[in-house]
């Protein structure tokens, strides 16, 4: 475990190039379900609600899962990673490339996780994707922006 910005990070490397979908970012007060008509909230549906471009909190909510733990990863590109065999969701392909960070995990439907500060420069930089350990569902890649 090492810190970036301040926050403990347990890394991961995952591999396999997927194309993912690219969320936009919510506005202050923004319903996470209304957000976009357009997205398909079948299955795992993350989004994020940020203060990008400035420093600031952010919100990562996680829906359509199990209720039970979901695990929220980024990374600084997208790919295709499969989780190595002695993890939990052993053989399941994130779309995530690179070294992976575990940002943290939260429990139920919606599952939420929340960050009092993210440094501005992280904007633009990160891709986010949660998985439900119940089921080993993947959500949707979201841009960090």
């Amino acid at each position: 475990m090492f810190r970036i910005m301040g926050i403990a990070i347990t890394t991961m490397t995952l591999a396999r190039p997927v194309q993912a979908q690219v969320m936009r970012q919510l506005e202050p007060g923004e319903n996470f379900a209304a957000a976009d008509q357009n997205t398909t909230l079948s299955g795992l549906a993350l989004n994020a609600r940020t203060s990008c471009p400035r420093s600031g909190p952010l919100d990562l909510e996680a829906s359509g899962g199990s209720g039970g733990r979901i695990v929220f990863l980024y990374a600084t590109r997208q790919g295709s990673f499969p989780i190595p065999h002695n993890q939990p969701c052993a053989g399941t392909v994130l779309d995530l490339g690179g070294t992976l960070f575990i940002a943290g995990s939260a429990s139920g439907n919606p599952a939420v996780l929340h960050f009092n500060y993210v440094p501005g420069p992280a904007c633009g930089r990160l891709f986010l994707q949660a998985i439900d350990l119940g089921t080993c569902t993947t959500s949707n890649v979201v841009r960090f922006q």
